[in-house]
Formats: structure tokens, sequence, C-alpha cells
């Protein structure tokens, strides 16, 4: 165990450990900067600009009751973040939730989206999710040799 009650997990193949905990409030500087480098430096997040501290405050009400947690490695420091939230208000897509995730560019490559994604598959199923959505940057398909 790492860090208490949280679970902690290593990468075989990079030996990489990282916990998956609940995100709060005090991770909003951290996943706002994890955040803006994907604005800035890609189209995997929508915004034009770089978004404020508000931004966290926004996120958190979107997925509230629904699964958000952020990826911390041996020194604490944030280095990814995954959420779900509703895809749509209809009642026809109430079994549908919408993934957010993102990891520092430094943590790529290490397991920590594979983990994340399970985590928040583990976690959708007894919400009775069966469905999620996704947007994929082309960018990282050529880390999926299996498509």
């Amino acid at each position: 165990m790492l860090w208490g009650a949280f679970e902690s997990m290593t990468n075989e193949k990079t030996h990489t450990r990282f916990a998956l905990v609940p995100m709060t409030a005090c991770h909003g500087d951290a996943v706002v900067e994890i955040f803006n480098h994907y604005v800035s430096h890609s189209f995997a997040a929508y915004p034009e600009q770089p978004v404020p501290g508000p931004f966290f405050d926004q996120l958190l009400q979107a997925t509230q009751g629904y699964p958000a947690f952020v990826v911390v490695d041996e020194t604490r420091r944030v280095t990814g973040f995954a959420c779900l939230r509703p895809l749509h208000p209809a009642s026809s897509l109430c079994r549908a939730a919408e993934v957010t995730c993102f990891i520092a560019p430094d943590s790529t490559r290490q397991g920590v989206g594979t983990a994340m994604l399970r985590r928040l598959i583990e976690q959708a199923t007894p919400m009775g999710i069966d469905s999620l959505v996704a947007s994929i940057s082309v960018a990282v398909l050529h880390y999926l040799p299996d498509l």
C-alpha cells in the first residue's frame, strides 16, 4: 500500500509506482496545469486558450456523483487525472458517460492511462453505466499496435 488506504500500482515494464486517489479541491492547480498543457500543445483539450483556476471547480461540479481521481507518483506529484460525467441529460442516455483523461507529458507510456481507464470502467459498471464515450487524439494511435 502507498499513502495509507490508497492502492499503489507498479508498471511491470518501467517499475514506475503510482496511486489513484479521489480528486479533491487540493488537486486543482495540478489538474489545471496538466489540462492547459494539452490546450496549448494539442487538440486533445477543446478550449482555444488556457483555462483559469475556476475551471477545476466546474470540473468537480460536472463529475459530482461520478468517478473522479488523480494519479500521484511516489513524490506525491499529480501526474494525471481522469473522470466520468454524464454524456447527456436525456434519460435514454443515462447508461452512458463521457470520459476525460489527461496525463502529464513526462508520465506517458508508464501504464498510467491504462490504469485510469480500467478504474473508470470498474467504477462505472456498478453505476449501471455500460457505454463510455471518449475523444482520442490521433497522435496517440501509434502507441496502440492492435488498432
